[in-house]
């Protein structure tokens, strides 16, 4: 008899890329509360033998069968978090109407970088269309490498999220003057990537260029969006701190900082100066608009969401100190606290039973000191006081399922095949992942039995519990 948990959130993606097979595959994780501790566990991981991305409707039956094998209904699920991709949206729509108190989170830190690829850095893409080249030759790479020595050497653009191609713009930054002597000691050898070694060295020391003072506000402007992804992308107890990191880097984009380029442009003349300024800024502004219009504006496809990480902050004792007044205001926007599905009776006693305890919330909150907001370990505080705030407790480790990214399934996608099932809430062996590799390599009958059966999908409707059924 498998040991329920409940309620629960589930994340889920797919993914054309695997380290065992090429194929399409798809991963559901779902994520609950044993005891005080936040899980997290691979629900299903199915490579699918036809080679392809799967469909809406696909996605939803395997959302079904997923949450059937470890007894959770739709109505325990509080969460659903993946990206915004058209897939992925669509199935939400399929499956929303039998989770009607659930959180809908698109992923922030999906749509952040999103936002870093709409920028204009147009001298550092010309830059990096030569340093291509060179990193792809050994000897080239062997000459970089030892010019180096033990610094990361920065590396090409080519398949990399805009995460890891800020951070390597950072070290070209931090490293500029060992970029121009490998790219010297490059131009000695006419054998090694003399085109390669010419398209860049054009670009940087062009004297009427722009490459230095584009990686200075990419490094200075971005750098915040940056970090707030890292944080963003975690596994712990994330969304009562979610709500501030995101509003940092709102006001970061109202008023960014130019730190390492006001540094560039102290050394040339003013009318230079407001030149450059103004094409730097060309190059960040589309990406500060994107950000605005896409997670901070009204009506933003993540308003939603973001309101649900506001309520959040009131399960963070330090934050509950400046907010506690807002506790009706903020918590009748979330769906599994306030949503319209419960009746006004439900909801009144809910609101009443945390306004007896704030008086008491309020006085453990107290013995916090402020250096204790960000580094507070919550999972362990609730953990502890869980027995004297009963009912923020219970809601606490509600909002501790709901997560600000999708991060987790792709890491799933390299390693949650290997996932222990400690709690018996699936039943996934090396066997079966191993079986589903081959077959969806060599077996062709197998695949042509697939197609058939796909063909014969019923309707959308039958993806959803008999019991939840319109």
């Amino acid at each position: 008899m498998r040991r329920q948990v409940r309620p629960v959130s589930i994340i889920f993606d797919g993914s054309m890329l695997h380290e065992l097979a090429p194929d399409a595959c798809y991963s559901v994780l779902v994520r609950f509360v044993r005891d005080g501790v936040i899980c997290q566990r691979v629900l299903r991981f199915q490579l699918n033998s036809l080679q392809k991305a799967l469909t809406s409707p696909e996605s939803a039956f395997v959302l079904a069968q997923a949450l059937e094998t470890c007894g959770v209904s739709y109505s325990d699920v509080l969460a659903w978090v993946c990206d915004g991709s058209t897939t992925n949206s669509a199935t939400l729509d399929i499956v929303k109407g039998a989770s009607f108190n659930a959180v809908e989170v698109g992923c922030f830190s999906r749509a952040l970088e999103t936002m870093g690829k709409k920028g204009k850095f147009s001298a550092i893409a010309a830059f990096f269309a030569g340093w291509n080249g060179i990193i792809a030759s050994p000897k080239a790479r062997a000459v970089v490498k030892q010019v180096f020595g033990r610094k990361p050497v920065p590396q090409s653009d080519i398949d990399l999220h805009w995460f890891s191609f800020w951070d390597q713009c950072e070290q070209l930054m931090l490293h500029s003057k060992l970029i121009l002597t490998a790219l010297t000691n490059l131009k000695q050898d006419d054998d090694i990537c003399p085109a390669s070694v010419a398209e860049c060295l054009q670009v940087v020391q062009d004297p009427a260029g722009m490459f230095f003072y584009e990686l200075a506000t990419m490094v200075d402007v971005l750098g915040c969006f940056r970090r707030t992804c890292r944080y963003l992308e975690g596994d712990g107890f994330l969304s009562p701190f979610t709500y501030d990191k995101i509003g940092n880097c709102d006001s970061f984009a109202r008023c960014p900082s130019h730190l390492n380029l006001n540094a560039l442009l102290a050394t040339v003349l003013p009318q230079d100066a407001d030149r450059i300024r103004q094409h730097c800024l060309g190059c960040v502004l589309p990406c500060l608009e994107y950000f605005k219009s896409t997670v901070t504006a009204d009506g933003a496809p993540f308003e939603k969401a973001m309101k649900v990480f506001k309520a959040a902050q009131l399960f963070h004792p330090y934050r509950y100190r400046s907010h506690h007044s807002k506790l009706r205001e903020w918590l009748s926007d979330v769906p599994f606290v306030g949503g319209a599905h419960l009746s006004q009776a439900n909801r009144e006693c809910t609101f009443a039973e945390l306004e007896k305890e704030s008086a008491r919330y309020l006085q453990l909150a107290e013995r916090l000191h402020w250096r204790d907001a960000d580094e507070l370990d919550l999972e362990a505080w609730w953990s502890a006081h869980g027995a004297d705030l009963p009912h923020f407790s219970q809601l606490a480790w509600k909002f501790a399922l709901v997560q600000p990214s999708s991060a987790a399934i792709e890491r799933s996608f390299g390693s949650g095949w290997r996932s222990e099932d400690a709690l018996s809430l699936i039943e996934f062996s090396m066997e079966a992942a191993h079986q589903g590799a081959v077959m969806s390599r060599y077996n062709e009958r197998k695949r042509e039995e697939e197609a058939k059966r796909l063909s014969r999908f019923p309707s959308a409707e039958a993806y959803l519990p008999k019991d939840h059924m319109y």
